[in-house]
């Protein structure tokens, strides 16, 4: 019996303890887990604070670009983006760009059918092998996802069915949703979307004045100026991208025409110098984990001509 008794105890003990390491294991491995958690969240709000750190240094270089005297060309000199110098915050590398948002196609400017004919010419410039009539449809597409009220029979037979937005859009990502107008195939391919991504923005009005001193490369540039010159061929779009950048800074648009002949074939209406929306993109690292921050940033005036600033809207990825 005494025998049997420690042979019992023995095995009980054993089984204790080994519920025991369980326990032990899974407690550990919980709180490994908590602790990993923890780390995730706290580089995710350092990385944030640092990409928020670009965002006030560049509304620092704005600022100081919007009170200059020569406002509209000190921001950019030649140069088609402004870097934001690379910086550690508490840890956390940061780096980005300043882009002039007004030195893009107005996306919501299609909310004024006016502006179809321009945005069918850029969809031609990108994509050669579109028909001019599916590209002017798709520009009367667009419009009519802008226009407060429009076509919504394609987006209620669609499955699943949506209604269009009928107001300005905020992220190009919302060119994707649009119909082509009666059928329920998108506007937009995905080649076509990437081919214009670069040469779109959404701003919150319903204008399209291109900022010639903010103009990108000319690869980019000429497809814009090739939409707003009604008779302007593409290879002369090219070669008049080519001497603007090379000509810039400008003080105003009229000395666009002496300094580029080719230049009198664009509507003057749709130029301006300076700009009143900037894109700025950020991206932070630290350890492995990354986050990018894009954010537009208005430049209004008061009354008193006195500039303000505000961000319209701020994007995470």
């Amino acid at each position: 019996m005494r025998r049997n008794s420690k042979g019992s105890a023995l095995l009980t003990a054993l089984l204790i303890t080994a519920i025991c390491a369980i326990l032990a294991t899974a407690i550990l491995v919980n709180q490994s887990v908590i602790i990993n958690q923890a780390e995730l969240v706290h580089n995710a709000d350092q990385m944030y604070l640092a990409a928020s750190a670009a965002n006030t240094w560049s509304l620092g270089q704005i600022v100081d670009h919007a009170i200059s005297p020569d406002h509209g060309r000190s921001l950019y000199s030649n140069q088609s983006t402004m870097p934001i110098p690379a910086m550690n915050v508490g840890g956390a590398e940061v780096s980005g760009n300043i882009i002039d948002a007004n030195s893009r196609f107005n996306i919501n400017s299609l909310a004024q059918t006016k502006n179809q004919p321009a945005f069918t010419k850029l969809i031609l410039a990108v994509s050669p092998d579109t028909p001019p009539k599916t590209a002017n449809l798709i520009a009367q597409s667009v419009s009519n996802w802008l226009m407060p009220t429009g076509h919504d029979e394609d987006y209620l037979k669609h499955k699943p069915p949506y209604r269009p937005g009928h107001i300005p859009m905020v992220n190009l990502t919302e060119l994707k949703a649009v119909l082509m107008l009666n059928t329920s195939s998108p506007a937009f391919s995905t080649d076509l979307y990437n081919r214009l991504l670069p040469m779109l923005v959404a701003l919150p009005n319903q204008y399209n004045k291109i900022n010639i001193n903010g103009l990108q490369t000319a690869v980019e540039a000429a497809p814009l100026l090739y939409a707003l010159g009604q008779k302007l061929s593409l290879d002369n779009a090219k070669t008049l991208a080519s001497c603007i950048i090379a000509s810039r800074p400008y003080q105003n648009t009229t000395e666009l025409s002496s300094r580029c002949p080719e230049s009198a074939q664009l509507n003057s209406g749709s130029l301006d110098v300076k700009s009143q929306y900037y894109l700025v993109n950020s991206a932070a690292r630290l350890d492995h984990q990354q986050l990018q921050m894009s954010s537009l940033i208005g430049v209004l005036r008061n009354s008193k001509n006195k500039p303000y600033f505000h961000i319209i809207w701020q994007a995470l990825m």
